[in-house]
């Protein structure tokens, strides 16, 4: 099922937003909405909590920068600012309300051509197959050439590159990559899947600044509604 994404007025500025969700007192909040093993799940437990609290998926693509003594930071684009996000936590339920402790929202940056920027993005690089599913990017590589030699690092550029439109990748690093099993709802109910996760980093330089906000409010790869594909922009050195 493809994900839900806020609708941005095409004039419209779109928000960086920062979340602050406490872990336990989320888990008690959504108890009835997820099974055990669904609140073990981070990806699934915070994109419904973020979802019940905010009443809809106001705020994605989205990532967890960080949890610290059970708190839970979390960073994403919004079509909303910090007053009309606080406005429509104040309709969730007590115990949600509770474990939201911080709302703060800043206009992303006018882009401009020619401007050099810091990105880092945490990704699900899938493809998806007509009536097959969602296939990791490298092992589609593999099963198209099987006779070539094949670079996970290398792969996953070209798979980010191709999809940051807007802008120029001058530089990339592939920090880590990882498999993560992760629960997801199906036609009949639940089911564990296995995604590849990275870790990317890098140098871009912006062509196309209106192409370029799109692609950020868009966010790269599968899985955008629950913490991967948001890219982050900051000042190059």
């Amino acid at each position: 099922m493809a994900a839900v994404m806020p609708v941005f007025g095409a004039d419209a500025t779109p928000f960086l937003a920062q979340i602050a969700v406490a872990v336990p007192q989320a888990v008690a909040a959504v108890s009835g909405s997820l099974t055990h093993a669904g609140q073990r799940d981070e990806s699934l437990l915070l994109k419904t909590v973020l979802t019940e609290a905010l009443g809809g998926p106001v705020v994605r693509p989205w990532r967890v920068l960080g949890v610290r003594d059970g708190t839970a930071t979390i960073l994403g684009y919004s079509p909303h600012d910090a007053a009309a996000l606080r406005e429509r936590l104040g309709f969730a339920t007590p115990a949600l309300q509770q474990a939201v402790s911080v709302v703060a929202t800043a206009p992303l940056p006018t882009l401009s051509a020619g401007q050099r920027l810091r990105f880092s993005v945490r990704l699900v690089p899938t493809v998806r197959q007509t009536g097959k599913g969602e296939i990791d990017a490298m092992l589609y590589a593999v099963r198209q050439a099987p006779e070539q030699a094949h670079d996970r690092s290398e792969i996953y550029t070209q798979y980010l590159t191709k999809r940051l439109l807007g802008a120029t990748v001058e530089a990339v690093q592939l920090a880590g990559a990882r498999l993560l099993p992760m629960l997801r709802r199906t036609a009949t109910g639940w089911a564990q899947r296995t995604f590849p996760v990275a870790d990317m980093s890098g140098v871009l330089t912006v062509e196309d600044p209106g192409q370029l906000t799109q692609t950020l409010i868009k966010g790269i790869g599968r899985q955008r509604g629950y913490g991967f594909g948001l890219v982050r922009l900051e000042a190059a050195h």
